[in-house]
C-alpha cells in the first residue's frame, strides 16, 4: 500500500492532524490543541524583528548574503557590489567592511574559527575577519 502525505496549511487550522499507516488501515486523528494552550508557552513565531539597519555601502544595491558568525558575536552581510560588512551588538554597529570581489555579487558567507569564506559566482575567497585575504580560488 502506497502512502501519500496530504498538504496541510498550518495557517488555516490550529488542530494537529496525524496520519499514518498502521496494520494495513488508514488512521487519522484530530487533536484539539486548545486544551493545552494555557499550559504551554509557545512563541507565535521564530523570528522577532528588533531593529532594522540601512547598509551604508551603496543604498541602491541590495544585500545578497547574510551569515551569523558561529565564533564571534558578528553578523556578516554581502551585497551586489562585492562588499562584505560585519556588524556587532544589538545596536548593529559596523565592525569591518572590505571588498571581496571587484564586480560580482556575494552569493554565500561561511565562518570558521579564524577566517571568513566568501563565495561569488566565479571565485571562493578566504579572508581574515579584519579583511586581509588569505587565498582566492577561481
Amino acid at each position: 500500500m502506497e502512502f501519500t502525505r496530504p498538504v496541510i496549511n498550518a495557517y488555516e487550522s490550529s488542530d494537529m492532524i496525524m496520519y499514518g499507516n498502521y496494520a494495513d488501515e488508514e488512521y487519522s486523528e484530530v487533536i484539539d490543541t486548545s486544551l493545552y494552550s494555557d499550559q504551554l508557552d509557545v512563541p507565535r513565531s521564530e523570528y522577532e524583528e528588533t531593529q532594522t539597519i540601512l547598509t551604508d555601502t551603496c543604498s541602491q544595491y541590495g544585500i545578497t548574503a547574510t551569515c551569523f558568525d558561529a565564533f564571534e558575536n558578528l553578523l556578516w552581510v554581502g551585497n551586489q557590489l562585492g562588499y562584505v560588512s560585519s556588524y556587532y551588538s544589538a545596536d548593529m554597529q559596523k565592525y569591518t567592511m572590505f571588498r571581496a570581489h571587484s564586480n560580482e555579487e556575494i552569493r554565500s558567507l561561511l565562518t570558521t574559527d579564524s577566517t571568513l569564506l566568501v563565495l561569488t559566482p566565479t571565485t571562493l575567497r578566504c579572508q581574515m575577519r579584519r579583511g586581509l585575504p588569505i587565498f582566492t580560488h577561481r
